[in-house]
């Protein structure tokens, strides 16, 4: 998650990496105005101390979300956060007298986490999910198929009425290509509707031959520093690895 003021520029700089407009699947969090109109892009890669994570997506929040909100939680300025699925692919042993993280790699997963059918979504009142957006990558059933203000009633036959928007995201991924079945509530009226998912964000791997510039996360307990395999502590100061954003 990355602030949108520094989403944009790094967009500016680098018009070529893969990009939509939407935050979806797990990116979706809440729904409404703020998750229609954000920004989501795949990096060709990223650095956490000394380990690299090929091929990272982030989403944008709005501006001010953590320069003035969550830095003040912080023990220096950030303009961003982890999201827990990028930890999957780690062992995560966390120091908290000394304010330390441990990130020591293991066998990395499969990314599929963008292979959605690329709604957005959010929980009304009465506890519905209601489609707010579509992704601007979306395929054309999903854009043609499913409006704002449908009431998701079930994918593929699940009742997704007492799911959290996590479980509905789900639900919504699968392998790009395959098709869902989508019942809507629409004006009072049930519809079933099969859609495409899709891989909302490539991996193009042209980009990753053209980037121009490189992330650096530090993880922040009372002491930032990320630690990995490669060194120990006295080694990773010496390294530069407290570097935060």
């Amino acid at each position: 998650m990355i602030s949108r003021t520094v989403m944009d520029q790094w967009l500016k700089q680098n018009p070529d990496w893969p990009n939509e407009v939407g935050a979806v699947g797990f990116a979706n969090m809440y729904g409404g105005a703020k998750e229609n109109e954000a920004i989501m892009v795949r990096m060709p890669e990223m650095k956490i101390g000394a380990v690299t994570v090929n091929h990272p997506a982030a989403v944008s929040r709005p501006a001010g979300t953590f320069e003035q909100w969550m830095s003040k939680m912080m023990n220096g300025p950030i303009i961003g956060s982890l999201a827990g699925n990028v930890l999957r692919d780690f062992c995560v042993s966390i120091d908290y007298k000394k304010g330390f993280v441990y990130l020591f790699p293991s066998k990395p997963s499969s990314d599929t986490d963008l292979s959605f059918v690329g709604l957005i979504l959010k929980k009304d009142s009465k506890g519905s999910l209601i489609v707010t957006g579509l992704s601007s990558n979306a395929s054309p059933d999903v854009r043609k198929g499913i409006h704002a203000g449908d009431k998701l009633i079930a994918v593929d036959d699940v009742d997704v009425s007492v799911k959290l928007l996590a479980g509905a995201a789900a639900l919504l991924q699968g392998r790009a290509g395959s098709q869902k079945r989508l019942t809507v509530e629409r004006a009072g009226r049930k519809q079933v509707i099969t859609v495409t998912v899709t891989l909302l964000l490539s991996t193009d791997s042209h980009a990753a031959d053209r980037f121009q510039s490189l992330l650096v996360v530090g993880v922040h307990l009372k002491a930032s520093c990320v630690v990995t395999t490669t060194f120990g502590l006295p080694q990773a100061k010496r390294h530069g690895l407290q570097r935060n954003l």
